[in-house]
């Protein structure tokens, strides 16, 4: 009996001693990294050009639109990351293209002469510097191996344009005098801030043992809500600022992303 009393007391004893382990949860992030930080471009194909210039515009021809930006994204549960985005670009568009309707349209020069536009010669500088987040779901929970495979996101993204119309020319006709002459835009410089909301579809990957290489597709909607303020020869501004944001809108539209981040922390 007393046997069988010590038995009974060593297996009470295991259950107890069992029911003490403590099984802690592997973290979320890769092997317990849960940052990312990085660079990426964000490609797209364009009918316009890219470069300002202050010489004769170029035939219609494909262009490659490229932004260029870092990013830090925390892996705040498993299947999901939030991140910071911060970028630059510089682009252009043919403003001579689309306005066969305002030739012959009346502007004056800075000494409230009135001509009629002719031609167009030169394209603006466009500068964009963009500060957004965004928030990807990842279509499994990886546990320790989070954030990796395939992810669909969404984000929100403030752009803010630097439109300079400086190397833009108008050659124009002065009917009462009978001649022509060239008016150059000195009064070009627009700054404005624009939203844009935006959702995509990517996959992440381990390359290199600790980079990652992310591809995605990104389809955004840039809210211009009409033009600036700022240019010179008012006749032509509502036409000029309807083609500009025409051009950031469509810009936006669709891309490609690609980047390579570094897990760390």
């Amino acid at each position: 009996m007393k046997r069988y009393i010590t038995t009974l007391f060593c297996l009470i004893s295991l259950v107890s001693s069992g029911q003490m382990v403590n099984v802690k949860e592997k973290a979320s992030g890769y092997f317990g990294k849960r940052y990312l930080i990085g660079v990426s471009s964000t490609l797209g194909l364009s009918r316009d050009m890219q470069k300002a210039t202050s010489g004769e515009l170029s035939e219609n021809h494909l262009t490659l639109n490229r932004d260029f930006s870092g990013f830090l994204y925390y892996t705040a549960k498993a299947n999901m990351s939030v991140g910071l985005l911060i970028g630059k670009s510089a682009t252009s568009f043919d403003a001579q293209h689309g306005l066969d309707r305002v030739y012959g349209t009346p502007i004056l020069d800075e000494a409230g002469r009135a001509y009629t536009l002719q031609s167009i010669k030169g394209s603006p500088d466009i500068k964009d510097v963009t500060l957004g987040m965004d928030f990807r779901f990842f279509r499994s929970s990886k546990g320790a191996f989070s954030p990796l495979g395939q992810y669909y996101n969404i984000g929100i993204m403030a752009h803010q344009y630097t439109i300079d119309l400086y190397q833009m020319s108008y050659y124009a006709y002065n009917e009462k005098a009978n001649t022509y002459t060239t008016l150059r835009n000195v009064q070009g410089v627009s700054k404005k801030v624009l939203p844009e909301i935006f959702v995509g579809a990517g996959v992440n990957r381990p390359v290199f043992n600790s980079l990652f290489l992310d591809i995605g597709i990104k389809m955004g909607l840039l809210m211009t809500g009409g033009g600036g303020e700022g240019y010179a020869y008012s006749e032509l501004k509502n036409e000029m600022e309807a083609r500009i944001y025409n051009r950031l809108r469509n810009r936006e539209i669709l891309n490609f992303n690609v980047g390579i981040a570094y897990p760390f922390k």
